[in-house]
């Protein structure tokens, strides 16, 4: 019997490497601001989670605003959406 070589190992992708981002060229179809919401995944993560009438649609940029006084808020549309003014999820 022939030595049999080790199968290859491959990577699984986590959950977290399947979730798009979405950039600044990406379009995000809704008819209301109240259909967005967004989840905190990790501590100091630049990315929260967002989602649309609560399914999750990908991950997307945190900026903070100095001339507001740091306030977060993410780019949707080209639209500047503060943090502190949309549904925060505390669960997936």
């Amino acid at each position: 019997m022939a030595d049999e070589l080790p199968l290859p190992i491959t990577k699984t992708p986590t959950m977290e490497e399947n979730i798009p981002i979405i950039g600044e060229e990406n379009e995000v179809h809704f008819k209301s601001y109240r259909e967005l919401s967004y989840r905190e995944h990790a501590p100091n993560d630049p990315y929260v989670h967002l989602y649309k009438n609560d399914k999750l649609i990908g991950k997307i940029k945190v900026w903070k605003d100095v001339e507001m006084k740091n306030r977060e808020y993410i780019c949707v549309n080209y639209e500047v959406l503060y943090l502190n003014t949309m549904t925060r999820r505390l669960k997936p």
